[in-house]
């Protein structure tokens, strides 16, 4: 088989008896790909997801609080909710840092997953568990 690659300095061709790739299959990508029909059905099954990962600080939360979890709206559900949602937060090393995640679907955007990390330390506040003065994401 020969294959030609487009590369960074160019495109670059390839001799092969075998070939594995391996690439994250997406609605953008997959388009272009010789696929028959077994294949296109699988593919088709995927969803596409949008991750942000986020270092905040200034949360005023205590040195003895080392994380704090995303609770399910449903507590039969053992599962991670569908659509946007924002994942656990874990202490980073001794200081007011935390890194999070923010998991949703394709038309996520950055703006919105700043909404959703606010939002936890808003509903912290609200709820009482903790207060807190001020956040700035």
């Amino acid at each position: 088989m020969m294959f030609c690659l487009k590369t960074p300095s160019g495109k670059k061709h390839i001799k092969a008896k075998k070939v594995l790739f391996a690439a994250t299959p997406s609605p953008d990508n997959v388009g272009t790909w010789d696929l028959d029909n077994k294949e296109k059905s699988l593919f088709s099954k995927f969803s596409w997801e949008t991750l942000y990962v986020r270092v905040v600080g200034k949360t005023i939360l205590p040195k003895d609080v080392d994380g704090i979890r995303n609770t399910a709206d449903n507590a039969t559900n053992y599962y991670l909710p569908r659509g946007n949602f924002v994942d656990a937060y874990t202490r980073a090393g001794e200081k007011d840092l935390w890194t999070t995640r923010v998991l949703g679907q394709a038309n996520l955007t950055a703006q919105k997953a700043k909404s959703l990390i606010k939002q936890v330390f808003t509903n912290v506040d609200k709820a009482g568990t903790r207060h807190l003065r001020r956040y700035y994401p």
